[in-house]
């Protein structure tokens, strides 16, 4: 089996991490969820603005002469589980970025190792691998790689930050 091409780094808390989660649960609770399983954090874009910095800051340490393309956005998207919220679904970035980004703001204590994890998958959607991640982690993947977070069977929240980079393609 070949290299999944991932980069998995822990980059810690954030100072405002406090003030992370409350927004995320405050937009939740306010969204309709009519298409999709993400909401833009745009409205507090301040708030995630250090996280996206980080993310595009390592991005150009692994990706040497990374160049943005203009149709960029800094913008962070949430994705928010627990035992009574859960929108799933196998699904790839190809129309949206080149590469993708999750930080792990918030991950509750499970008892099996998929449960709150991310599985990445193969174009005949077969489990290639599953990622448990703790408080802290950014796992970068390219735009193509097909993947799917699993719900989280407590009720305390998982909280994933989503990011996407338009940018020239690179080599993974």
């Amino acid at each position: 089996m070949n290299k999944l091409p991932l980069y998995i780094f822990n980059i810690g808390d954030f100072l405002n991490k406090s003030s992370m989660v409350q927004s995320v649960i405050f937009e939740h609770t306010k969204y309709v969820y009519k298409r999709g399983n993400t909401f833009s954090l745009n409205r507090n874009i301040e708030l995630f603005d250090e996280l996206y910095r980080k993310m595009l800051e390592i991005s150009e340490n692994l990706f040497d002469g990374l160049r943005l393309l203009e149709n960029n956005k800094r913008t962070c998207w949430a994705y928010i589980t627990n035992k009574d919220f859960y929108r799933g679904g196998i699904h790839d970035h190809m129309r949206t970025s080149v590469i993708n980004a999750v930080y792990y703001l918030q991950v509750p204590e499970t008892k099996s190792y998929k449960e709150g994890g991310i599985s990445f998958y193969d174009d005949a959607n077969n489990e290639m691998f599953c990622f448990k991640p703790r408080v802290g982690d950014l796992v970068i993947f390219p735009n193509y790689l097909k993947h799917q977070p699993h719900q989280s069977h407590t009720d305390d929240f998982r909280i994933a930050i989503n990011m996407e980079i338009m940018c020239e393609p690179v080599q993974w």
